[in-house]
């Protein structure tokens, strides 16, 4: 391991040793699992911020940010187990190495382009505890030395660097309450570094990190880096903290009414759902009033945006659901406003314990978006034995724990839905409003069938009219529970393209307008 990334190690572990009276109370408090995962994520966080990605990533950066995981998520020496390793054949230790540094690369493709904090907001409960409250300012003040040093590591710092730099010690600083004067000579050892930023004013960047909505340039290769970092390094005494420049804005009001504007346009565009664009029209309107209020300092009137879909297939719930997502993104009450697709397969592990840790990586992919639960009435339909109890107990409480960044909509038929509701008494209230897709009427389905025909440049005759107002009639009167609506009409119009297809194929006439038209022969 190189002799600099193994002095880095021993920062890490100083730090870990600092650090164990939080992680002590933490552990009474029942609270060590949280925290380890919440500093994992943070520490993701940060290496985008960074600029950094699984596949952009220098392997010196890349070691000295798993020696810090290593030493304050694992609580172990990274350098030292790979001495121990060593023992067995310098293969052995560098096989590890290597795996644990693909591991990692895993991880960070897997975070994505996340870069919200979880350590800054889930400290605010303890400020009141002296033990936490001083444990978490030393771990910010220690994350702020190992962090300016791995910056360093190639002898320069660019501007994504400093920049990402600075949006993590503006997360941070807020738990670094007082400073504290180093007495033990280990400890001292943990924070001995700080890098001075530049004092003269960085220009503006050409990029901000995936977060932000662009792609950071690329990165140079750190293979042939030099080993020792050349800019100086101050220590805490001194005044080192960068200046702190604000995160990049978020979107205007003319950029979320656009958003809100076209989200609505596009809904109301949609062939029949009146019910259903009538309850968006009033929550809309309810939540612009609520946020005028706030504006105005005025008492607001809490609003849930939980919502249960009920319907049939093919009626539109998922169109609707993305829409709805890009309403509330468009309302400002959604950061990102994407929405993730799931169900039961999704939610449920087939051993105790795991289904708890899928749920929490599908709502982790969800935050500041829509989840989207379909066929959610499964998840409540087994026996005693079934794990999708423990799925909808989780997904409960992670509802609560993001009730600011998450909103969930779940979908299915509508008895088994009222099913689901009742299966849990904390369903009922999180989940107020019930939006009821009805199946598509007769007419309704032409104007599918029709719009799908205007799309592919095809025109029905006068007499395939008739047949396909009769064919419609027919498919809706003798409808069961999984009757398709959307779907059959589409699986009708691709079998009559079909039918047509072989028709034409046979016939000497290929003018294009017999290519473009449909007889009544093609809808039987």
């Amino acid at each position: 391991m190189d002799p600099y990334l193994e002095r880095l190690d021993e920062r890490a572990l100083a730090l870990q040793t600092q650090l164990a009276p939080l992680v002590a109370a933490l552990s009474e408090a029942r609270c060590l699992p949280e925290y380890r995962e919440a500093l994992r994520h943070d520490l993701l966080c940060i290496q985008i911020l960074l600029g950094y990605s699984w596949n952009r990533i220098g392997d010196r950066e890349l070691s000295a940010l798993v020696a810090l995981d290593w030493a304050l998520v694992q609580g172990l020496g990274f350098s030292a187990k790979l001495q121990q390793l060593a023992l067995r054949g310098d293969w052995v230790a560098k096989t590890f190495e290597e795996g644990e540094l693909d591991r990692y690369r895993f991880l960070l493709r897997d975070h994505g382009s996340e870069t919200r904090f979880q350590i800054p907001h889930w400290a605010e409960s303890f400020e009141s505890n002296p033990v936490l409250s001083d444990g978490l300012s030393r771990l910010a003040t220690g994350l702020y030395a190992y962090l300016s040093l791995v910056v360093r590591l190639d002898g320069k710092v660019d501007v994504q660097e400093t920049r990402g730099f600075q949006a993590f010690w503006a997360a941070y600083k807020s738990l670094k309450k007082t400073e504290f004067i180093q007495t033990d000579s280990v400890t001292a050892n943990v924070a001995a570094a700080q890098t001075s930023f530049p004092s003269t004013p960085i220009p503006p960047p050409k990029f901000v990190p995936q977060a932000w909505g662009m792609i950071g340039a690329d990165r140079t290769d750190s293979t042939s880096l030099p080993k020792r970092p050349t800019a100086p390094i101050a220590r805490i005494g001194e005044s080192t903290e960068p200046e702190i420049v604000a995160l990049p804005p978020v979107p205007s009001v003319a950029a979320r009414e656009t958003e809100l504007a076209s989200a609505l346009a596009e809904l109301e565009a949609l062939v029949g759902l009146g019910s259903v664009k009538d309850e968006v029209r009033k929550l809309s309107n309810l939540l612009k009033v609520q946020i005028l209020r706030r504006e105005r300092n005025l008492k607001e009137v809490p609003v849930s945006l939980h919502v249960v879909f009920t319907g049939n297939p093919g009626t539109g719930k998922t169109t609707v659901a993305r829409l709805y997502a890009r309403i509330l993104k468009g309302l400002g009450l959604l950061e990102r406003g994407h929405l993730v697709e799931t169900d039961r397969a999704g939610l449920v592990a087939g051993y105790m314990g795991q289904t708890s840790e899928k749920v929490d990586e599908i709502v982790k992919s969800a935050l500041d978006g829509v989840l989207f639960v379909d066929e959610a009435y499964a998840l409540t339909t087994g026996d005693s034995a079934d794990y999708g109890k423990e799925a909808v107990v989780a997904l409960i409480a992670r509802m609560e724990t993001h009730r600011d960044r998450l909103v969930v909509v779940a979908a299915g038929y509508g008895p088994d839905m009222d099913t689901f509701l009742e299966s849990n008494p904390g369903l009922r209230s999180r989940f107020p409003r019930v939006w009821e897709f009805a199946d598509y009427a007769p007419r309704e389905m032409a104007e599918i069938f029709l719009s799908l025909c205007k799309r592919y440049q095809l025109e029905l005759t006068p007499k395939a009219l008739d047949a396909l107002a009769s064919r419609l009639k027919a498919l809706h009167e003798n409808r069961d529970g999984s009757f398709g609506n959307a779907r059959a009409v589409r699986n009708l119009f691709e079998a009559t393209v079909s039918r047509q297809a072989d028709r034409v194929a046979n016939g000497q006439d290929l003018s294009d307008k017999v290519l473009c038209s449909i007889e009544a022969a093609d809808l039987i």
